[in-house]
C-alpha cells in the first residue's frame, strides 16, 4: 500500500453492511493488509455465527443490526448485500447515509439506482472478483454524480488494499 493510500484511509471507520463472502474478505483483508486496524471496522449481519468468526479472526467491531452499526456514523459504509437484498436496506438506511460515502459492491444496480434511493449520500459503486478473498482481487470502481475526486480515490485506495483496484466507467462494470 502506498503512502498516499495510507493517508487516504488513515483514521477512517469503515462499516460493512453483509459478512458473506465478500463483506467478510474485504473487512478481513482491511485488517489483515495493515490498512486499518480492527476496531476501525464495523460488520452487521443477520448471521451471528459469521459475525462472531470475523471478531476471533480479524479484531472487528460486530453488531448485530446495521441501525445500531450506523448509529456510529462511519465514513464509509459498503453495502455487502445481494442485489435481492438491497432495496430493503437502502428504504430502511437512506436518512441514516444521508451525506455519507457509500459503496455498493452489489452486482448489477446502476448509480442511477443507487443516487434515486440514497438522493444525499456519495456513492460509489465497485465491483470487486473473488480472490480478494485472498487479497490478490481485481475491483472495477466508478464513482456517481456525487462522488467527487477524492471519495473515488479514498475508494480506490480501500479497495487497493485487496489486490488490483482501478477506475474505470460505469458501462465497463459488468463486462
Amino acid at each position: 500500500m502506498s503512502d498516499t493510500e495510507k493517508d487516504l484511509l488513515e483514521g477512517q471507520t469503515v462499516a460493512i453492511i453483509g459478512a458473506g463472502s465478500m463483506g467478510g474478505s474485504i473487512a478481513r483483508g482491511l485488517v489483515e493488509s495493515g490498512a486499518l486496524p480492527g476496531e476501525q471496522v464495523l460488520v452487521c449481519d443477520h448471521n451471528p455465527g459469521k459475525l462472531a468468526a470475523l471478531a476471533q479472526q480479524a479484531g472487528v467491531r460486530t453488531f448485530a443490526t446495521s441501525a445500531e452499526m450506523l448509529a456510529e456514523k462511519p465514513g464509509i459504509v459498503v453495502l455487502a448485500v445481494k442485489p435481492q437484498v438491497l432495496a430493503p436496506v437502502l428504504e430502511q438506511h437512506a436518512a441514516d447515509l444521508d451525506g455519507a460515502l457509500v459503496v455498493s459492491i452489489a452486482a448489477g444496480v446502476t448509480l442511477a439506482t443507487l443516487e434515486a434511493a440514497l438522493p444525499g449520500a456519495r456513492v460509489v459503486r465497485v465491483m470487486p472478483n473473488l480472490p480478494v478473498s485472498v487479497r490478490s482481487g481485481a475491483s472495477a470502481i466508478t464513482g456517481g454524480a456525487s462522488a467527487g475526486e477524492a471519495d473515488v480515490a479514498t475508494v480506490q485506495a480501500l479497495f487497493a488494499t485487496l489486490g488490483s483496484a482501478k477506475v474505470m466507467r460505469e458501462d465497463q462494470l459488468d463486462a
